[in-house]
């Protein structure tokens, strides 16, 4: 999940914009 300028996460064409619980990076 997430949108692809998340440093981590799949594609935003197969998951809603913004990030996903496993997307989430503490920075």
């Amino acid at each position: 999940g997430g949108n692809d300028e998340d440093l981590m996460g799949s594609p935003a064409e197969t998951e809603p914009s913004g990030a996903a619980p496993s997307d989430v990076v503490p920075a």
